[in-house]
């Protein structure tokens, strides 16, 4: 979950800094922040309402 927010970032926002450093994918920034939304919602609904991680 957190490598697709990451990889997102040096993607997008960070391709200025990142590009010549790393290995960089412009054209998948996107679709790495629906993947990364999809699973935040989904730990959204596994941890529930309660005050604490587990319930």
């Amino acid at each position: 979950m957190t490598e697709h927010i990451h990889n997102a970032y040096h993607w997008a926002e960070g391709l200025a800094r990142f590009t010549g450093r790393i290995p960089v994918a412009p054209g998948a920034a996107a679709s790495l922040k629906r993947v990364a939304q999809d699973r935040l919602a989904w730990l959204d609904t596994m941890l529930g309402e309660g005050p604490w991680l587990t319930g």
